[in-house]
């Protein structure tokens, strides 16, 4: 249940920081999670926040973490005051996306990395400081030679080797003039689709046919749920061989994806929500609740199933408190002369 990590009235370890507004942000953690999870208290209840999240961001506290973000000397001196980091991972709800994700890449990153992000995200706050040798990133690129044909067995090779590397990756295409920022993005746009294809027997759902963009007659089947995509089970019968091949496709987006958020790039790969607690390490928070959304039909069926055990402990209990009550009773006198 993750209410049990919030409503507690002692600070996490991660804040160290102590004033007199440290009670306040307390209360409204234990407020904002109540909102978010209150209906893992309850039965068959309906997954909706009760209070919107925008409704708790702070634009004061925003407007104080967007003045040091945005600040080229506090990032290339790596000079993040704690109270921003610490509510940053504790309490992210006060801030926007825009300032959490800016905050992710000075604290997750190397400093050039940040520094670009910063120029790119906002190329108009001091011009003379980017200008700057002392202040500009220094990010190496290296490039890459990808045919169409084999997109997602060279993007494959391609991850096996720069994966690890901190340099950006800029691809170009056989026979194709043009490289870049284009291609590059193009390139993650395509092997995102490459990787809903339906005989890759990664992801649940329903198959979808789309016109294959070379011309031939066959069209492609990709897989595509309105809730999102979740990764397909395996039976009990399935190869060792099966599951290591799968294991290497799912190895391979995580490399993938991590390297498109290294490189400020976008993958157009609509995950699911109990997915992405998987991927988040939030796995414990994983319920009966989340099977929304993966199969509706199928969380239907085990929301009935749970109706029927509790219909069964209530009259089990409803039973035990009649024999209670039929019991007979006897009083017992003493008597003295």
């Amino acid at each position: 249940n993750p209410l049990e990590t919030c409503l507690t009235s002692v600070p996490p370890e991660a804040i160290t920081f102590d004033g007199p507004s440290i009670e306040v942000i307390l209360l409204l953690r234990v407020l904002h999670s109540i909102s978010r999870y209150w209906f893992y208290l309850y039965d068959n209840a309906v997954c909706k926040e009760i209070i919107p999240t925008g409704e708790f961001i702070n634009s004061k506290l925003t407007a104080k973490a967007n003045r040091q973000l945005q600040d080229p000397l506090v990032i290339m001196t790596g000079n993040i005051p704690t109270w921003l980091i610490e509510l940053g991972k504790t309490c992210p709800f006060f801030f926007p996306f825009d300032t959490r994700q800016m905050l992710f890449y000075v604290t997750a990153f190397d400093r050039d990395r940040a520094m670009q992000r910063l120029l790119d995200t906002n190329p108009e706050i001091n011009q003379s400081d980017s200008q700057d040798s002392r202040v500009a990133p220094r990010l190496d690129r290296k490039k890459r030679t990808i045919n169409r044909d084999e997109l997602l067995k060279q993007a494959e090779s391609v991850m096996q080797d720069l994966g690890s590397s901190r340099a950006m990756l800029e691809i170009q295409y056989e026979n194709e003039v043009g490289t870049g920022l284009g291609p590059t993005q193009e390139f993650y746009a395509l092997v995102s689709q490459e990787l809903q294809r339906a005989d890759l027997g990664l992801w649940r759902g329903e198959e979808v046919t789309l016109a294959n963009p070379k011309g031939n007659q066959e069209g492609m089947k990709y897989m595509f749920s309105t809730r999102g995509l979740f990764a397909v089970p395996f039976g009990r019968t399935t190869k060792p061989a099966h599951i290591a091949k799968i294991k290497m496709k799912f190895r391979f987006l995580g490399k993938l994806m991590a390297k498109a958020i290294m490189d400020f790039r976008l993958l157009d790969l609509p995950l699911g929500l109990p997915f992405y607690k998987w991927m988040l390490r939030h796995e414990m928070s994983v319920s009966s609740h989340d099977l929304v959304n993966i199969d509706p039909s199928v969380a239907k069926s085990i929301q009935h199933l749970e109706d029927i055990i509790r219909q069964k402990k209530r009259l089990e209990q409803d039973r035990s408190q009649v024999r209670l009550a039929n019991l007979p009773i006897f009083y017992v006198t003493t008597y003295k002369p």
